[in-house]
């Protein structure tokens, strides 16, 4: 294929640059520099992932972190999608990315970055009273194998799910009224 129906080939994916982590330190590529921190002059310099993260809201931040914690403490592949503040406006992004040994007892990631600003998107459901409760079972019991725990991290949660009874309780009860 030639260079030229690869670059459109790329831009018709919304291709936006490539990075590379190791810890908390970030490279970027020209494009990425560009599209994140409106600076292509700080392609291939180490930026503190922190800087990045602070241009995105916190559940997005939160759930990036997450990803990558688990990412590069496994090692492999990895996906992420958040929304991040730029000059020009708020756009999503799609990074995808893979995390191996870098051969000095550490992680290196590298990866892509996609803009999907445009992408309507999959539909994305309304979080349901069942797969809440899921999770708080699920939280229950991950909690009971913290080191360290405290009775008061398993009393909340019990709360929480009691408090998921009285409100399905609630829902039987109106649907026999």
């Amino acid at each position: 294929m030639p260079v030229e129906q690869s670059q459109m080939a790329l831009e018709a994916a919304g291709f936006a640059g490539t990075w590379e982590r190791r810890g908390d330190r970030l490279v970027l590529d020209g494009a990425a520099a560009a599209v994140l921190l409106g600076d292509p002059d700080r392609a291939g310099k180490e930026i503190d992932a922190q800087e990045l993260s602070l241009l995105m809201g916190p559940e997005d931040r939160f759930a990036l972190a997450a990803v990558l914690a688990r990412s590069a403490a496994q090692g492999g592949m990895h996906k992420a999608e958040y929304a991040v503040r730029t000059d020009g406006g708020v756009r999503r992004f799609s990074e995808r990315g893979r995390f191996v040994p870098d051969g000095r007892g550490g992680m290196r990631g590298v990866g892509v970055l996609l803009e999907v600003t445009q992408d309507p998107g999959p539909a994305v459901p309304e979080p349901s009273l069942d797969t809440a409760v899921d999770l708080c079972i699920d939280l229950r019991h991950r909690i009971d194998r913290v080191p360290g725990r405290t009775a008061m991290m398993g009393i909340l949660v019990d709360m929480l799910l009691m408090e998921f009874g009285l409100m399905l309780g609630r829902r039987i009860g109106q649907r026999h009224s």
